[in-house]
């Protein structure tokens, strides 16, 4: 009965492995190698006094720079961007990423640390079942 816990158990500790490695892999592959958008504030309409903003292409957190160097879409007369669009997206996505590099390496390393105690106690129920 023992034996059987303890392979339901590595069982479960291998399915969290695999769950969280497929996580960071969608991660990386469904967000991190996109794209990124902006969106900047431009300032303020004149006729309905609403806040507008302007839709900027970003490069992905992987690329050395946050933009290309095309310029910039063309604002109306009273508009002007008022931050440098995609700096602030790009490290953004660039802390997110990190984090979540983080958070997979700290749940792999406490699945190793469960593993490898539960492969003490085995080997520790062995030598006592050995003996007796």
């Amino acid at each position: 009965m023992i034996c059987n816990v303890s392979k339901q158990a590595r069982r479960y500790l291998i399915l969290s492995g695999v769950a969280v490695i497929g996580w960071y892999l969608c991660v990386l592959f469904l967000w991190a190698a996109q794209p990124l958008s902006d969106s900047v504030p431009v300032g303020v309409s004149k006729e309905t006094g609403a806040p507008v903003s302007q839709s900027v292409s970003c490069h992905t957190l992987f690329a050395s720079t946050s933009r290309s160097i095309e310029p910039l879409p063309v604002l109306a007369e009273s508009l002007a961007y008022l931050r440098m669009p995609c700096t602030r997206v790009h490290t953004h996505a660039r802390i997110v990423f990190a984090v979540d590099t983080l958070v997979l390496l700290a749940v792999l390393a406490l699945l190793v640390v469960v593993v490898r105690r539960m492969l003490a106690h085995d080997a520790a129920e062995k030598v006592v079942l050995s003996r007796v």
